[in-house]
C-alpha cells in the first residue's frame, strides 16, 4: 500500500495547527521564537494507514485512507 507523503505531512501539520497555544513555541525575550522539533509516525497495518500522535497522556490516530 502507498501512502502519499503530502498527506502524512498534512496529517502531522494540521495536529500542530490545532493544538492550544501552550504547546507551541513562544516568543523569547529578544523577540525570535523557539524552535522544536516537528515529526510524525505513520503505522501502517494492512491496507489502512494512520498518523499518531500524542497529547498529554493520550494516543490519538488519524486515518489517512
Amino acid at each position: 500500500m502507498h501512502v502519499d507523503p503530502d498527506a502524512i505531512a498534512d496529517c502531522v501539520l494540521e495536529t500542530f495547527d490545532g493544538l492550544p497555544e501552550k504547546r507551541k513555541p513562544r516568543p523569547r525575550c529578544d523577540g525570535l521564537r523557539e524552535w522544536v522539533p516537528l515529526s510524525g509516525i505513520v503505522l501502517s497495518k494492512g491496507n489502512r494507514s494512520n498518523c499518531i500522535w500524542q497529547v498529554n497522556e493520550e494516543l490519538i490516530a488519524y486515518d489517512l485512507a
